[in-house]
């Protein structure tokens, strides 16, 4: 695996076996380097949406319109699967009920509310916003997600093996370091080191809320506050890679 990283021990919740939670350090950036600060619970779920119920009535206009422009009917369903299921997932967790809850997505370049169809999730109840860390992924038939009820920045990913080894990958998305570090893997290992790689990359600049707006390169995958994330625990098979991004809030 690249570099590090600490690799999360999580627990089944006592609800739903495959519903982890774990308990991380937050980790506060000073001039003497990292240093924990406290711990943060967090709740991570993994859901098949091609057996989760898609609940269109719950969606927004911005994301029923965001729907019918998927090229297919599988990616339309798909979409709208996820959706319901990161609806259905903070409902059960903060004991609410699911109609409740408005989406209320943020985005750097576009602000944040109803009638956004992307960005960072959030959700509403009764016009006041939900004081909660919120993330969501996808690969295929799969999607992940992550909650902490506490003020802090959160990102995760998941990432299929395999689909990180092809032409050009290395050049454009590995940094010197890492690309000397993967001519140490063994051949058969290498591409599961792509896609762990990859994979917290993504979980980084979702949490820090920016995007992939700096060469992937660019990106530390050895930042403070992130975690390789196992994904048999949620159900998922080994040739998925996980990885999550806790960071403390800024300001």
């Amino acid at each position: 695996m690249p570099g590090k990283q600490p690799r999360l021990s999580c627990a089944p919740s006592p609800a739903d076996s495959q519903r982890l939670r774990c308990t991380v350090p937050l980790v506060v950036p000073s001039r003497l380097g990292a240093e924990p600060s406290g711990e943060v619970e967090l709740i991570i779920d993994a859901v098949r949406l091609s057996i989760a119920a898609a609940r269109t009535e719950w969606l927004s206009h911005a994301e029923l319109a965001r729907a019918e422009k998927f090229a297919t009917e599988e990616l339309r369903q798909r979409f709208i699967s996820r959706r319901s299921a990161l609806r259905r997932f903070v409902a059960e967790n903060l004991d609410l009920a699911p109609e409740e809850l408005l989406p209320d997505y943020y985005c750097p370049d576009h602000g944040r509310g109803p009638e956004l169809d992307h960005g960072q999730p959030g959700f509403t109840l009764r016009g006041k916003r939900l004081e909660i860390a919120l993330s969501s992924t996808g690969s295929g038939d799969w999607a992940v997600f992550a909650l902490a009820a506490s003020p802090i920045r959160l990102g995760i990913d998941v990432e299929r093996v395999g689909a990180a080894s092809f032409q050009g990958f290395d050049d454009g998305v590995l940094s010197p370091r890492e690309k000397a570090e993967l001519q140490g893997v063994p051949e058969q290992q290498r591409a599961a080191y792509r896609a762990q790689c990859w994979a917290r990359k993504e979980a980084l600049v979702k949490a820090q809320g920016i995007g992939l707006r700096m060469r992937p390169r660019d990106i530390d995958s050895t930042a403070p506050g992130l975690y390789d994330l196992p994904a048999e625990p949620l159900g998922l098979s080994a040739t998925y890679a996980c990885a999550i991004a806790v960071l403390p809030e800024v300001g």
